[in-house]
C-alpha cells in the first residue's frame, strides 16, 4: 500500500480564487435605493442615480421656517452648479415649463425645507436665459417623483418689469408679485398651502 502523501493538484488551485470570485454576491447597482433623511424623525429611500444621491446626502442647508426667499440678480451667485445629468435626474424640464432644459443656461440645488414628514421639499435656483432668474420649490416622493412645484421668486432684467418673492411658512406661503413697469407700481400677493399629497395650492382664509 503507498501511504505517500497525494500530489496537489497546482492548476485546479490556482483556479480556486477565480471561482470564488464567480459565486460572490453581484455588488449593488449604483442606481439601488439610498436613505435620506429630511428630519430627525424619518428616513426616504429614493431610487435616484448616485450623482443625485451623493448630493442629497451632503447636503446641509435646510431652511428653518418662516423663511423668506426674494432671490434676484443683484444679490445671487452660482457656486454648485448642476451638471447637465443631474438636471435630467431631478426634472427640472417639468419645472422650468414652459421653457426647455436646453433654454437652463445653469441651475443649482440650493436648499431644503421640512414640510412634511413623508415627502422631501427641495429648493432651485435656475437662470433661464441671459435675462431670466427663478427660484423653484419642488416636492418628491419616496421613489423620486414630482409632487408638486410652485416657483417661489422670479427676477428679470430684460425690461425690469417683475420680480417675485416669498414667504415661506409651516403651513404654507405668501407669493408677492411686483409690476414695475405699469403707470402706478402694482403688488399682488397670493396665499397657497402646503397639501398632504404634495401638491401646492392657492388657499384663501
Amino acid at each position: 500500500m503507498n501511504l505517500s502523501k497525494p500530489e496537489l493538484n497546482i492548476p485546479f488551485l490556482l483556479a480556486i480564487p477565480s471561482l470564488l470570485v464567480l459565486i460572490q454576491p453581484l455588488a449593488p447597482n449604483s442606481r439601488s435605493s439610498f436613505s435620506f433623511c429630511p428630519n430627525q424623525t424619518g428616513c426616504f429611500h429614493h431610487h435616484a442615480p448616485a450623482n443625485v444621491a451623493k448630493l442629497l446626502q451632503e447636503m446641509t442647508t435646510i431652511k428653518q421656517l418662516p423663511y423668506d426667499d426674494s432671490t434676484h440678480f443683484n444679490q445671487f451667485t452660482f457656486v454648485n452648479e448642476l451638471n447637465r445629468e443631474q438636471m435630467r435626474k431631478y426634472q427640472l424640464d417639468k419645472i422650468v415649463h414652459p421653457y426647455h432644459l436646453e433654454d437652463v443656461v445653469r441651475s443649482e440645488l440650493r436648499y431644503k425645507l421640512i414640510l412634511k414628514d413623508h415627502y422631501t421639499s427641495l429648493v432651485f435656483t435656475s437662470q433661464i436665459g441671459e435675462h431670466e432668474l427663478r427660484t423653484d420649490l419642488v416636492n418628491y416622493n419616496d421613489k423620486f417623483e414630482i409632487l408638486g412645484f410652485a416657483t417661489i421668486a422670479y427676477d428679470e432684467i430684460a425690461e425690469g418689469c417683475l420680480r417675485k418673492m416669498a414667504r415661506l411658512t409651516e403651513k404654507g406661503m405668501v407669493i408677492k408679485e411686483i409690476q414695475y413697469c405699469a403707470e402706478e407700481e402694482t403688488t399682488l400677493e397670493t396665499r397657497y398651502k402646503w397639501m398632504d399629497s404634495g401638491r401646492i395650492l392657492p388657499h384663501h382664509e
